[in-house]
C-alpha cells in the first residue's frame, strides 16, 4: 500500500516537473523575440492602446469613465519623443492623437467598448512592468495553452514525445503565436477554452479542477460578448459530467464562479448601456446570408487574414475530423458544439477578419482544439509517418512566423488585398507576388470565379480528408479485430 502510494506520487510529481519544463521552455521561446515585438511594434496599435487606456482610468480615478483621461492626453504615455529618436524602428504613420472607441453608453462621460476582462487580468503586471509585463503575462499564458495542447493530445494515446512534436506547429505559428505578444482577448480565451474542453472529456474532475472550469467559464463573457456562443457550447458538454458529480462542494466550485461572473456582468451591461447586453452599434454591422458564407471560407482562406494561407497545418484537422467520427463521436460531438456556434456568430461579422491585427485573430481562441483531431488521426498511421506529414504541413506556418518575428510589422495588413509578408518575399527575389489567392474582405473583394473556385476546391479536399480520416481508422479498427480474434485461438499442437 505504501509502495503504491509512493509511486503514485513519484508519478505526480514527475509529471508536474514534466508540465513545468513545458511552461518554463515555451515562455523562454517566446521571450527571446519580447526586444523586437517591443521595438518595432511601437507604439501600441490596433484595440491595444484601448485596453491600457481603461487601465489608466481605473487607477487613477478608481472608475472606468475615460472622458478626463483623454482629455488629460493621457495617451501620451504610450507615445514616444516627437521628434522620432534617430535609432526609431518602431511604427511611424502613426497619429498623434488617440481617437477613443466609446461604447453607444447611456450614462454621461466615455466607456471603452472593449472587454473588461483583459483590462481586469492586466492591470497589475502593467502596473509592475508595464507593456513589458503585460507582455509576459501573455506569454506565460500562451505557455500553458501550449501545455493543454500537448495534453489534449495524450488523451488521443500519444505519448509525451509524439505529443510535443505535433503540438509545435500549432505553439509556435500564428495564429498562437502572434497574439502571444498582442493585449487582445483571444490568448486568454484560447486557454479558458480549451481548458474547460480538455476537463470536460475527463471522467471526473476534483475540487480545484471544478474551479478552474468554473474560473474559466466565468471570464470568457468578460473578455468579449462573442465568446458566449462557446460557453453555451462548454457548458452543455460539461452538464453530465456535473450532474453525476456526488460531491456537492465540487458542484458548486464548478458552479459559482460562473453565476457570480453572469450576475456581475448583466449588472456591468445595465450600468453602461442601461440594458443586459451589449449595444449592437459598438460593432461594425453584420452580414447578410449571402456575405456569411464568403466570411465562412474568408476566414479560412482570405490571402490577408485566412488561416490556412498562414498555417495549413490545420488542414489535418478535417483528417482528423473522420477519425473522431469513426472512434471518438462523443468528442467530435463536444467539439462541434463549442466551435460552430462560434464560427457561426464570427461569420455574421461585417469585419470578421478583425481588422488591424495579425491574420485569423477571431479564429485563434479555438485553434487550439484542432489537436484533438489530429492527434486522434495521427494513432491510425505509424507514429513517424505521422510526424512527416505534420511536418509538411506545419513547416509553412513555422517559416510564415519566423518572417512575421523578423519584421513584427508584417503581421499587419491593410485591407487592400495584399499580403504583406509575402510581397515583401518576393520583392527580395526580384519577383512580383501574383495575386493567385482570393480576397474575401469587401475593400478588395477578389472576382467571384476566384473566391468560388478556391471554396469549392476547400470543401472538396475537406470532404476527401474527412473520409479519408474514417476510412483509415475504420481500417485500424477492423484490424485490432483480427489481431484480438487471431490472438484468441488456440494454438496448433
Amino acid at each position: 500500500m505504501n509502495r503504491s502510494a509512493a509511486t503514485s506520487g513519484g508519478n505526480t510529481a514527475m509529471r508536474v516537473a514534466r508540465l513545468l519544463g513545458m511552461v518554463i521552455v515555451c515562455m523562454a521561446i517566446y521571450a527571446c523575440f519580447i526586444p523586437q515585438i517591443m521595438a518595432t511594434l511601437n507604439p501600441l496599435t490596433g484595440d491595444e492602446p484601448f485596453y491600457v487606456m481603461t487601465v489608466f482610468s481605473l487607477v487613477q480615478d478608481h472608475d472606468i469613465d475615460e472622458r478626463n483621461n483623454y482629455d488629460q492626453l493621457d495617451y501620451h504615455l504610450l507615445y514616444p519623443a516627437d521628434p522620432l529618436p534617430a535609432d526609431w524602428r518602431g511604427w511611424t504613420g502613426f497619429p498623434r492623437t488617440l481617437p477613443p472607441h466609446p461604447a453607444h453608453s447611456v450614462r454621461p462621460g466615455l466607456y471603452s467598448k472593449h472587454g473588461f476582462g483583459v483590462v481586469l487580468l492586466i492591470t497589475l503586471p502593467y502596473l509592475i512592468a508595464g507593456r513589458l509585463g503585460a507582455i509576459l503575462l501573455l506569454n506565460l499564458v500562451a505557455a500553458l495553452v501550449a501545455v493543454n495542447i500537448v495534453l489534449l493530445a495524450r488523451r488521443y494515446g500519444q505519448g509525451w514525445g509524439v505529443a510535443c512534436l505535433l503540438a509545435i506547429p500549432c505553439v509556435f505559428a500564428n495564429p498562437l503565436m502572434s497574439y502571444a505578444y498582442l493585449i487582445f482577448p483571444e490568448t486568454f480565451a484560447a486557454l479558458a477554452i480549451i481548458y474547460t474542453f480538455r476537463r470536460s472529456r475527463e471522467p471526473a474532475n476534483n475540487g480545484w479542477q471544478w474551479f478552474g472550469i468554473g474560473c474559466a467559464l466565468a471570464i470568457l463573457p468578460w473578455l468579449h460578448a462573442r465568446f458566449i456562443p462557446a460557453v453555451l457550447g462548454l457548458i452543455a458538454i460539461l452538464a453530465s459530467g456535473w450532474l453525476r458529480e456526488r460531491n456537492w462542494g465540487y458542484r458548486l466550485a464548478g458552479l459559482l464562479p460562473p453565476a457570480i461572473a453572469a450576475v456581475a456582468l448583466l449588472a456591468y451591461y445595465l450600468y453602461i448601456y442601461g440594458q443586459p447586453f451589449p449595444s449592437t452599434q459598438d460593432h461594425a454591422g453584420f452580414n447578410t446570408p449571402p456575405w456569411i458564407i464568403n466570411a465562412a471560407f474568408g476566414l479560412f482562406l482570405d490571402e490577408q487574414w485566412g488561416l490556412l494561407i498562414h498555417a495549413p497545418i490545420y488542414l489535418l484537422a478535417t483528417l482528423g475530423l473522420g477519425a473522431l467520427w469513426r472512434s471518438r463521436k462523443t468528442d467530435l460531438w463536444a467539439i462541434l458544439t463549442v466551435v460552430l456556434p462560434y464560427l457561426g456568430l464570427v461569420a455574421f461579422y461585417r469585419v470578421w477578419w478583425g481588422e488591424w491585427g495579425p491574420a485569423a485573430r477571431y479564429l485563434a481562441p479555438i485553434v487550439p482544439l484542432a489537436i484533438a483531431p489530429i492527434a486522434c488521426w495521427a494513432r491510425t498511421i505509424r507514429p513517424r509517418a505521422a510526424i512527416a506529414i505534420v511536418a509538411i504541413f506545419g513547416v509553412p506556418g513555422l517559416l510564415i512566423m519566423l518572417g512575421f518575428l523578423a519584421d513584427p510589422q508584417l503581421m499587419y495588413n491593410q485591407p487592400d488585398g495584399m499580403n504583406q509578408l509575402f510581397a515583401t518575399w518576393a520583392a527580395h527575389f526580384g519577383w512580383e507576388w501574383p495575386k493567385v489567392i482570393p480576397s474575401f474582405q469587401p475593400y478588395a473583394l477578389s472576382p467571384f470565379g476566384l473566391r468560388g473556385s478556391w471554396s469549392a476546391a476547400l470543401l472538396l479536399i475537406t470532404v476527401g480528408l474527412i473520409l479519408a480520416g474514417w476510412l483509415q481508422a475504420k481500417n485500424v479498427a477492423r484490424g485490432s479485430l483480427a489481431d484480438r480474434s487471431e490472438s484468441g485461438r488456440p494454438h496448433d499442437r
